[in-house]
């Protein structure tokens, strides 16, 4: 189970998730509990001591990042799979080499600006991979590029109403509207009218109803980097 779904950054916000807590805590000799919690969630807790009792957990697992060579194999295996043909010979050619020597080494580079963008995260990384595709020479042939990364330049001008959502965002996950307004204790028009210009600057992706939000996976890491650097999230 998802813990960070229990949890809400405001007045009474840790109830639920202390409540299940309690169960695992009195059911813990007759089942297995298995829960996960996002890592800013986590940090979140540990720095709020007597919020809720973590000690029902014998040792967390974290679990790591994925590297160039794994995403390399994940993602390409995926294209070959299903029939295609991965090429980086525009990208090689960028460099000024279009042998397979060239091509190797534009291949290896792709996967290594993959990892760094999406700090090895598999569902950021699938975002990036997504946007790094372009046509090839054949039907069959797909080209590969440095992903598009749209809102990058918003990051540099959120304003503190902003911070605070991509914050609470960034702490739980996927939230509706109504979620947000009780953790950030803000009007729904002007949390509704903030995530709208989000959502069209490419900082946040919505679902069709305007009701969910979530942040957009292509920047996940960037957004995180920004909000450390405000103080706004742990940096351990």
């Amino acid at each position: 189970m998802d813990l960070h779904l229990l949890m809400l950054r405001g007045v009474g916000g840790f109830a639920a998730l202390g409540a299940l807590l309690d169960v695992i805590q009195r059911g813990a000799e007759e089942r297995l509990w298995v829960c996960a919690a996002r890592t800013p969630l986590w940090r979140y807790l540990e720095g709020a001591p007597g919020a809720v009792d973590l000690g029902v957990f014998r040792a967390p697992i974290e679990l790591g990042a994925l590297h160039a060579d794994a995403l390399e194999s994940w993602l390409l295996g995926a294209e070959v799979a299903a029939g295609f043909v991965p090429s980086f010979t525009r990208l090689a050619a960028v460099g000024g080499v279009s042998d397979a020597r060239g091509e190797a080494r534009a291949r290896a580079a792709w996967a290594r600006l993959i990892e760094d963008l999406s700090q090895g995260a598999p569902e950021v990384a699938r975002a990036l991979w997504l946007h790094s595709l372009r046509a090839g020479a054949s039907p069959e042939q797909i080209e590969h590029g440095p992903p598009r990364l749209d809102g990058l330049d918003a990051l540099d001008q959120l304003s503190t109403e902003d911070l605070f959502l991509l914050t609470a965002l960034a702490i739980h996950g996927p939230m509706t509207l109504s979620a947000l307004i009780e953790a950030l204790n803000r009007p729904e028009s002007a949390l509704r009218a903030a995530c709208r210009r989000l959502e069209a600057l490419g900082v946040l992706m919505g679902e069709l109803s305007g009701e969910l939000y979530e942040l957009h996976p292509r920047l996940h890491p960037q957004i995180l980097r920004v909000l450390r650097q405000r103080a706004l999230l742990e940096t351990a």
